[in-house]
């Protein structure tokens, strides 16, 4: 009996302790689970940790790229204002361009206008000297005119000359003959 007892309660036992076992087998096995899922979740941390170092070299990279970037703002900066500097200078000497050339225009315009004036009194001279060619042409005519005419005026001279010539020579000759004539 005792035996007997004792099987019996331990299939009474083993009967109340099967549905603890079947949880605890269930229990171990969602303990399995958790473990396994907690193996995983190190490993994704870990692997997050690793991405998380990368981030981090990559966030100081990028550090010293922004660094290295404010310098070249810094220059770029300088040099926008050197330019601005340089455009406020060249803005001064358009400006002072533009008075010059003002200036020269207005010069242009006395000049022109000079020009205009010139050319007036050119075309009045030529004018005055075309009429002075034809006066000189018709003057020169009358030269022409009267130096034939003097030519004409010399020879009648001439004629005259040899004719009082002639006329002096016999008249000394009639005087001598005369003279003679007194004397015998």
């Amino acid at each position: 009996m005792n035996n007997e007892l004792k099987t019996m309660l331990e299939s009474i036992i083993q009967e109340a302790l099967k549905p603890i076992k079947d949880e605890m087998h269930t229990i171990k096995g969602e303990v399995q689970t958790i473990k396994e899922d907690i193996h995983t979740i190190k490993g994704e941390v870990q692997s997050l940790k690793g991405e998380v170092q990368t981030v981090k070299e990559d966030m100081h990279t990028i550090k010293g790229e922004v660094q290295s970037l404010k310098g070249e703002v810094q220059t770029i900066k300088e040099e926008v204002q050197t330019v601005k500097e340089d455009m406020h200078t060249i803005k001064g000497e358009v400006q002072t361009i533009k008075e010059e050339v003002q200036t020269i225009k207005e010069e242009v315009q006395t000049i022109k206008s000079q020009v205009d004036e010139n050319t007036q009194l050119i075309k009045a001279i030529i004018h005055r000297q075309e009429e002075t060619d034809a006066k000189l042409d018709a003057i020169s005519m009358d030269v022409h005119k009267l130096h034939g005419e003097i030519n004409f005026i010399k020879e009648e001279i001439s004629d005259i000359k040899t004719t009082v010539d002639f006329t002096y020579q016999k008249t000394n000759k009639n005087e001598l003959e005369i003279f003679k004539l007194k004397q015998n």
